[in-house]
């Protein structure tokens, strides 16, 4: 299985845009003039979430392969196992960390805000927010992870092919009978419960899971120019949402948004090694810290935004919006180098698949995905 540099790339892009997100609200919440991007900020957040969805479906479209041969069973108590130990317990730091620091500042956290952090669960406690976000923020995202992962596992129960629309059709019904739901439940707690797990936007996932069958199936035809193509459509993409100021949440921009972030995954997924330039490498290496760098962002995110002065001037927003990011990216890549990986090669180690374990005399060939997994 070929490495897919691209795509490793991108997650490094993605998880640089949802930072640049928080680095632009960190200043906007101090009121200065800066606020007029608060919608643009907001976009780039989005569309790098998106993005990383998309890739979470198709990377365990595109892994998942060289495990078919395994009994059901084997094969999805494997990427069960593969899944926690990827992400459980650098998330679990991130939480202890997280409680930590705000309990020594002040911040007084319920048990069961706690619980429903460990597990992945909607913070019910959080009524202002339909994201119900646990104690480490970004992590709303992550429970849509977990639960597409759980979604995904249940297929592999299934023949691949059947597994994979089954994937699908899962996903479709949450969100379109979730959307259906609304209209005939009033009672709120219900209510809010149908809207967290009915979020449209998990129709990501279930794209990137078809564009791996589609790409598979394609006649490969690798172009070391199809990633920076993809990074172009991005900027343009962002760029025509500054210019004619359009209204996040407008039918035909959130169709541009969602086609711009699909295309951006297919031109990435189609460059399989990039040349060996220093840019290339500092974005692989992101891409491979990208988990780190989302999780502890907002750690030391928070601390700078605390800092720095109110209502101080546009340049003055932009310098501390770009050197914030740039602290953020590089205290991910710290975390990543001396916890992650050590950690991960310790946990993963007993559920890596080898031939040898392969319930078959003819097993496929197999390369460097690791920086997928």
């Amino acid at each position: 299985m070929k490495r897919l540099d691209g795509l490793q790339a991108l997650r490094g892009v993605a998880a640089a845009m949802v930072v640049t997100d928080h680095a632009m609200r960190a200043a906007i919440i101090q009121g200065h003039s800066f606020v007029a991007l608060e919608d643009f900020a907001g976009t780039i957040g989005r569309m790098g979430v998106n993005i990383f969805f998309i890739l979470s479906g198709f990377i365990m479209t595109y892994t998942t392969r060289e495990t078919q041969l395994l009994p059901p069973l084997v094969r999805t108590r494997t990427f069960l196992a593969r899944r926690v130990a990827r992400l459980v317990p650098l998330y679990w730091l991130a939480t202890a960390a997280t409680l930590a620091i705000g309990t020594l500042e002040g911040t007084v956290y319920r048990v069961g805000t706690l619980v429903t952090s460990l597990l992945f669960l909607p913070n019910f406690a959080d009524s202002g927010d339909w994201r119900m976000p646990p104690i480490v923020g970004v992590g709303w995202t992550l429970n849509y992870e977990s639960l597409f992962y759980l979604i995904f596992a249940g297929s592999l129960l299934l023949p691949r092919r059947l597994g994979l629309a089954v994937s699908i059709g899962v996903i479709a019904l949450l969100t379109g009978g979730g959307a259906i739901a609304l209209h005939h439940v009033d009672d709120e707690p219900w209510r809010r419960i149908i809207t967290f797990y009915a979020f449209r936007n998990m129709v990501f996932f279930a794209i990137g899971i078809v564009i791996a069958i589609v790409l598979h199936r394609a006649p490969a035809a690798p172009s070391q120019r199809a990633f920076w193509l993809g990074i172009a459509i991005i900027a343009v993409t962002l760029s025509g949402y500054l210019v004619f100021g359009i209204t996040e949440g407008v039918a035909a921009w959130s169709v541009f948004s969602a086609m711009s972030c699909t295309l951006v995954v297919i031109l990435a997924a189609r460059d399989a090694a990039l040349p060996a330039t220093a840019l290339n490498r500092v974005l692989l290496h992101l891409g491979e810290a990208s988990y780190s760098i989302y999780l502890f962002h907002a750690l030391l995110m928070d601390r700078l935004a605390a800092g720095i002065e109110s209502d101080f001037s546009v340049l003055r927003g932009a310098v501390f919006a770009s050197a914030a990011t740039l602290a953020c990216l590089m205290l991910g890549s710290v975390v990543h180098s001396a916890v992650e990986v050590p950690l991960g090669a310790m946990l993963r180690r007993p559920w890596r698949v080898t031939p040898a374990r392969r319930h078959s005399a003819e097993s496929p060939a197999r390369g460097d995905t690791r920086q997928l997994t």
